[in-house]
């Protein structure tokens, strides 16, 4: 039965639903419901799904990640030195902000030096340490001037890279690398973006408010540039629950809503479309530090008898049986990971995994007692972890009890060594490979690897006897009939409204 949306949410979905009008055949305005509230439209800040989703309808960066490329945006043309190190970007005419004051190069170097200033604690600033001095500069042992990014004039940007990096225009898609201007910045005196009046925009849409309930973004009539926004009017509302959510597009109170993979069954059950950018790894983690569970032998056997065919067909909606650490849509120099890595298959048994358990227990002179296994209560993993708990007992004996935990309470307690198995996600909000790697690290479920080479790190990882890969899920966005004319290119969290 679908719960009733509260109040305040009904009331502010009925008055978009009054505010959008027809012109040509096409909508003039568009409603998105989101999880929470965006803390800032500022460029250089902007980290969760909701900032970027906004950040990046609103600012334009020198290129703009567009349907799996980098485009040119605000550059009309750019050359690039003999030995690939310095990069010279020409802007387009007539570029202004959302307040008509013309764009100029210095804006572009100022957006991207603030992300290399350690007070910024810009997130992903380390993807702009080809640059020369970058990395300097971030770890607070260089001087920012010394970075390798002027205006050689007012519409020229010069990039010199410390090493040759063919990526650089998909890292200058980035949010990181959008302009700010200096004046706005200075006057908003640390409260940058979090108001329209503490803000000017760049992109083909300008923020017009921000409020407890509500952000909304409208058409910036100064956008000269090729992404022209397709509605007068976008309305990003926050604080519903997911099912409220999913209730309001069946009712087509909303046109757009940000889900978990968590609830991508029942919005697939209401017969809605579902857009999925996978970007996370389930992992099934053993405590290398469990007396005789956590002995690589004994953890290599179990791991060897894992078989996803056991669980495949109870896994949620939106997930999908994956061997390898890095999730499919995850991105390594401009490219899917999977174009890099190519399929990893499903788990499968191997036929000599009874017997090469058998030894290990008989090694560590001891015998394993009934086992913990600790899921996400978040998300439908219920079923997953049962079946996967009873093909553990049939195929080596073991007891596996699950237990359900809170994500926030399961991430410490795995950090902490507070467990025997756990199943948690290794997810990269940004999309891009490596993040999914320095978050595993972060989360205490490997140490630190020695390359920067996201695919010797998955085969590394995948090495390791105590990390068994389950399935992969990623981002989702629920839409109904009315989602006329939107795009959805989730990278970084894009839902195109241009």
């Amino acid at each position: 039965m679908k719960r009733i949306i509260s109040a305040v949410l009904c009331a502010v979905i009925l008055l978009c639903a009054v505010a959008c009008s027809s012109g040509s055949g096409n909508r003039a305005s568009v409603r998105v419901l989101m999880d929470t509230k965006p803390t800032n439209i500022d460029p250089q800040l902007a980290e969760s799904t909701e900032e970027l989703a906004v950040t990046r309808n609103c600012f334009e960066g020198l290129f703009r990640y567009d349907s799996g490329h980098a485009v040119k945006a605000a550059c009309s043309d750019y050359t690039v030195s003999d030995d690939g190190l310095i990069w010279e970007f020409t802007l387009r005419d007539g570029l202004k902000w959302s307040d008509s004051v013309p764009i100029t190069a210095d804006d572009f170097v100022f957006g991207i030096k603030r992300s290399l200033m350690p007070e910024t604690v810009a997130k992903n600033a380390k993807l702009l340490n080809c640059i020369m001095g970058a990395e300097a500069a971030l770890n607070g042992t260089g001087s920012i001037e010394n970075v390798g990014i002027a205006a050689k004039d007012s519409k020229t940007v010069v990039i010199t890279l410390n090493k040759k990096n063919n990526s650089l225009p998909e890292i200058l898609s980035r949010a990181i690398c959008m302009p700010c201007r200096k004046d706005v910045f200075d006057k908003a005196k640390g409260r940058y973006g979090m108001s329209d009046k503490l803000v000017v925009c760049n992109g083909p849409y300008t923020l017009a408010g921000i409020g407890d309930s509500t952000l909304r973004i409208v058409k910036n009539e100064h956008y000269t540039g090729d992404f022209n926004g397709k509605f007068n009017q976008v309305t990003f509302s926050y604080g519903a629950t997911e099912s409220e959510r999913i209730t309001s597009l069946s009712d087509s109170l909303a046109d757009i809503a940000f889900i978990s993979s968590g609830s991508a069954d029942e919005a697939n059950a209401a017969e809605l479309e579902i857009q999925v950018f996978k970007n996370t790894s389930w992992i099934l983690s053993i405590n290398k530090n469990t007396e005789v569970l956590g002995d690589s032998s004994v953890s290599a056997a179990i791991k060897a008898a894992f078989d996803s065919s056991a669980y495949s067909d109870v896994l949620p909606y939106s997930f999908s049986a994956f061997g390898g650490i890095i999730a499919d849509e995850l991105q390594v120099n401009g490219q899917n990971f999977l174009s890099i890595a190519g399929t990893r298959a499903p788990l499968k048994a191997s036929e000599t995994a009874g017997s090469d358990f058998i030894a290990a227990l008989e090694k560590q002179e001891g015998k394993l007692g009934a086992l913990s296994l600790v899921y996400p209560e978040e998300y439908e993993l219920k079923q997953t972890s049962a079946r996967i708990a009873q093909y553990l007992q049939q195929q080596l004996g073991i007891v596996v009890n699950i237990t359900p935990s809170s994500t926030a309470k399961l991430n410490a307690d795995v950090k902490s060594g507070s467990y025997q198995m756990a199943i948690l996600p290794v997810s990269s909000d940004d999309g891009y490979a490596l993040t999914a790697l320095e978050n595993m690290v972060t989360a205490g479920l490997c140490d630190e690897f020695n390359t920067t080479d996201p695919l010797d790190a998955e085969q590394a990882i995948l090495a390791n006897p105590h990390i068994i890969p389950v399935a992969q899920s990623g981002r989702c966005v629920a839409f109904g009939s009315t989602a006329e004319n939107v795009r959805f290119d989730l990278f970084e969290g894009v839902v195109c409204f241009y």
